[in-house]
């Protein structure tokens, strides 16, 4: 993992991925999230371990029609805000700071802003075949003691696939 190439711009996060990446050679090979989480602790990154829990049932309650319609789309925005109570998103097509906030309707109508969506109870899970290929492939490579991990991955085969259909 690269987290620094030439040719990019500055940013202030580039001191925490140099640091990364320096903790990510100092540890050599990392197997599962147990050695990625340590390598970010050693970096003196603050990490927040996350549960299902943490995680929300959100529906997506985007106006498809009117997005299409409108030509918004996300390569033509720069900065992009949301604010509490709308249904619109704000954006500007540059960082400039003399641009002001376009408005775009994102929302529908019928979709409820005023509550929040229940937590997850179980994880998400990825289909069942892509699970094994994962195992079949990976856990020979590493030690028997780092594979529990994987070999405990949830599986959920009406989960799409994240890689296959990405929009």
């Amino acid at each position: 993992m690269n987290y620094l190439i030439t040719g990019h711009t500055f940013m202030s996060a580039d001191s925490v991925h140099s640091a990364i990446e320096r903790e990510l050679k100092k540890k050599g090979d990392c197997f599962d999230w147990q050695d990625f989480t340590s390598v970010l602790e050693n970096a003196n990154c603050g990490i927040i371990n996350m549960a299902v829990q943490n995680f929300l049932k959100c529906r997506d309650g985007s106006n498809r029609t009117t997005i299409s319609w409108s030509g918004l789309k996300l390569a033509n925005m720069a900065v992009v805000e949301f604010r509490r109570g709308s249904r619109s998103v704000f954006f500007k097509p540059s960082h400039q700071p003399s641009d002001e906030f376009e408005e775009g309707e994102f929302l529908k109508k019928m979709f409820s802003i005023e509550t929040l969506p229940a937590s997850r109870t179980q994880p998400r899970g990825i289909p069942s075949l892509k699970r094994a290929d994962i195992i079949k492939t990976l856990c020979p490579m590493m030690p028997k003691s780092r594979r529990t991990f994987w070999n405990n991955l949830p599986s959920n085969d009406t989960s799409l696939d994240l890689i296959d259909n990405f929009v």
